[in-house]
C-alpha cells in the first residue's frame, strides 16, 4: 500500500491546478514515467488522466 499512497501524492503534487486531472504537461514536468506512457493510460484521448485511471492501470486500485 506504499506504493499506491506514493502515486496519490505524486499525483497530486503533479496536479498543480488541484482539478483532479492530470494533463500530459502536468505529467511532463510532475511525472516522466506517465507521460512516456500516456496514450496507454489516456485511452479515449480525453487529453487527462485521472487518478482513479493511473490507479487502475498500475494495478493499485482498492
Amino acid at each position: 500500500m506504499q506504493e499506491r499512497q506514493e502515486v496519490i501524492d505524486r499525483f497530486n503534487a503533479a496536479d498543480k491546478n488541484d482539478d483532479g486531472k492530470l494533463t500530459r504537461e502536468e505529467a511532463q514536468e510532475g511525472m516522466p514515467k506517465v507521460a512516456k506512457s500516456w496514450s496507454r493510460i489516456d485511452e479515449d484521448n480525453k487529453g487527462y488522466i485521472t487518478l482513479d485511471q493511473l490507479l487502475s492501470v498500475m494495478r493499485l486500485k482498492d
